[in-house]
């Protein structure tokens, strides 16, 4: 919808990537938390030597490959996986960080790619969760049902605008 098109604001942001250099990317994001992902990415790059193989909005990889190219991103027009649910991501109020490395696995299922001790990855003692926590956001690896080691979400922000209540996983 118009609405939620208008409400998204383009974050430029700089971030590490897995050779040690600092690059500029760009986080589509809703309004409301344009200053919070900015502080997030700013702490990261400040106070972790995580990296990120890029950050990029998803429309630059046709809204559907972005998870394949392990980008770094926020909106994204879909459903939760296999519901009818709006995912967070359609509204501008949720970023996944280093998708492959972090997948989103099922429980009492296992997934071979998520290896915590690989640089990028990250779990209850990442830095990353911490600085995310920290400012405001609630993470995907505290559910419980299932693990989405990947997403950190602003549930606020849906239920302000739009009303939708969060579903507890």
């Amino acid at each position: 919808p118009q609405e939620i098109i208008e409400a998204l604001v383009l974050v430029n942001v700089d971030y590490r990537g897995f050779d040690d250099e600092i690059y500029q990317g760009q986080v589509a994001i809703h309004k409301d938390l344009e200053s919070s992902i900015t502080k997030v990415f700013q702490r990261i790059l400040s106070e972790t030597n995580f990296p990120m193989t890029c950050v990029s909005p998803l429309s630059m990889f046709n809204w559907n490959s972005s998870s394949k190219n392990n980008n770094s991103g926020a909106f994204d027009p879909r459903l939760v996986s296999n519901s009818n649910e709006i995912s967070d991501h359609a509204f501008g109020a949720a970023i996944d960080i280093n998708p492959i490395l972090n997948p989103w696995v099922q429980k009492d299922s296992e997934n071979p790619s998520y290896n915590p001790s690989k640089r990028g990855t990250l779990d209850a003692y990442s830095d990353v969760v911490k600085i995310f926590e920290e400012e405001g956001w609630k993470w995907g690896g505290n559910w419980e049902n299932s693990k989405d080691w990947q997403h950190f979400y602003r549930p606020e922000i849906p239920y302000k605008y739009y009303g939708k209540e969060e579903v507890k996983e």
